[in-house]
């Protein structure tokens, strides 16, 4: 019994070790292999978002008519430029403050004089006959109304800007 026992005991032992494998026999030569594998197919789809944005309302520089020159040797009125437009939205809304800069320039020798929306007087830089004229406008999308302002004795003027023209003469001073 007791070498039935330790035979037992040895045979568990082994068997309890012991992996199975699955074995195959080669049906083709070992320069040729074959390698086969099976992927499983999957698939994805990616749904498409959209979003909208709602363009801000900004001021269009060309709510203001700009003078030309006219072709004169020398001209007496000449070119009138736009540049540097920004714009700023307002709190959470669509609406925005812009700013824009109006320029004219005289030739050497000439003085240059700015007038707005024909004949209603110009921005306060004229003051000094300068050669160069660079003014700043502002609009607010809500009223898209480009103005002048300038601080004269301590008090804010302001001019509705539709149209700006721009005159050169000889030096003045």
């Amino acid at each position: 019994m007791k070498l039935f026992l330790l035979f037992s005991i040895t045979f568990l032992a082994i068997f309890e070790r012991c992996v199975i494998v699955e074995a195959c026999m080669a049906t083709s030569s070992a320069s040729d292999p074959v390698i086969s594998s099976t992927v499983s197919p999957s698939s994805s789809t990616v749904s498409p978002s959209s979003s909208t944005v709602t363009p801000l309302n900004v001021c269009s520089p060309e709510l203001i008519t700009y003078g030309v020159g006219d072709g004169g040797n020398p001209e007496f009125l000449v070119d009138v430029t736009y540049s540097g437009l920004t714009s700023t939205q307002i709190g959470n809304t669509q609406e925005t403050t812009s700013t824009l800069t109006v320029s004219c320039a005289a030739i050497d020798g000439y003085n240059v004089y700015m007038m707005f929306n024909v004949g209603q007087g110009g921005p306060q830089e004229n003051m000094n006959f300068p050669q160069n004229i660079d003014i700043t406008l502002t609009c607010d999308s809500r009223a898209e109304v480009w103005v002048y302002s300038a601080v004269v004795g301590g008090e804010t003027f302001t001019r509705d800007v539709m149209s700006v023209r721009c005159q050169q003469v000889a030096n003045i001073g």
